[in-house]
């Protein structure tokens, strides 16, 4: 029964990611490719929204990309 209140859960969280991503990016009135450096919530909200990576992937990735910058 869990397993699939998880998936429901993960789907809410995707999908809820996605939303206040774009809601911040009007907001600020930013381009979405501009060379701002990325801070490691920006780092990971991308990888979770537009690659769909485990939280996990997407925290370590995240710390791993922002560390290079």
């Amino acid at each position: 029964m869990m397993r699939a209140n998880s998936g429901v859960a993960d789907k809410a969280i995707d999908r809820i990611l996605e939303l206040s991503v774009d809601a911040h990016i009007r907001r600020r009135g930013t381009v979405r490719d501009s060379m701002k450096p990325k801070s490691i919530s920006d780092w990971y909200r991308i990888l979770r929204v537009h690659y769909r990576l485990s939280r996990i992937q997407s925290i370590r990735f995240a710390l791993w990309l922002h560390a290079g910058v």
